[in-house]
């Protein structure tokens, strides 16, 4: 089992949040959270696969072996609005450099 406070080390370092701006059929613009964790090789992919275990998430794979040059896969791990916040909610309190960007998604989607 993964402890809250080293995936919000791992996320703080590995992670990615952000408010990304979607373009609907209708050409109306949508405000979309952005919640994802990216490693490369063997040992990333496991890392992803104990984190989805734990916290939900899709899994899936990014980068094939020298496509854009690269020497290792490379997965993603990425939340829907809904497992995202439950996900931020939780790692909020032990992030460090991520903090204030989870806390502006927190306060548009959050409870």
């Amino acid at each position: 089992t993964i402890s809250i406070a080293w995936l919000a080390g791992f996320f703080d370092g590995e992670g990615h949040v952000s408010i990304t701006n979607q373009k609907h059929k209708n050409g109306k613009i949508y405000k979309s959270p952005r919640i994802i964790l990216s490693q490369s090789g063997d040992c990333g992919k496991k890392i992803l696969e104990e984190i989805q275990k734990d916290f939900g998430g899709n899994l899936y794979l990014h980068l094939q072996i020298s496509q854009h040059g690269a020497t290792k896969e490379a997965h993603k791990l990425y939340w829907n609005k809904t497992e995202g916040i439950l996900f931020l909610e939780n790692i909020i309190p032990y992030l460090k450099l991520k903090q204030q960007k989870a806390q502006e998604v927190l306060d548009h989607w959050g409870k």
